[in-house]
């Protein structure tokens, strides 16, 4: 298995032991390494998960992605066509 392998498979532990309970707690649907809430009004909150490479480093990097997506934006996104975005 490569660096970038292992890397992806320790986070991919630490999502599944430490990250994903917590967030399914409060009502996060999980996909891989992304997290989704959607609200009442359709405002949907994403977190994801990226590995990256530490260097020469021993260990695990990683960076968080956050974006919150407010139902309007996403609508006409949506209808725009746009494609990719939030489901």
């Amino acid at each position: 298995m490569t660096a970038s392998g292992r890397r992806a498979q320790e986070i991919a532990g630490f999502i599944g032991e430490y990250v994903a309970p917590m967030l399914r707690a409060h009502g996060w649907k999980r996909s891989g390494s992304r997290f989704t809430r959607t609200t009442r009004a359709g405002d949907v909150a994403l977190v994801r998960f990226h590995s990256t490479s530490p260097g020469n480093q021993p260990g695990v990097a990683f960076y968080v992605e956050l974006a919150v997506v407010p139902a309007l934006w996403r609508e006409w996104y949506v209808h725009a066509g746009f494609t990719g975005l939030v489901r």
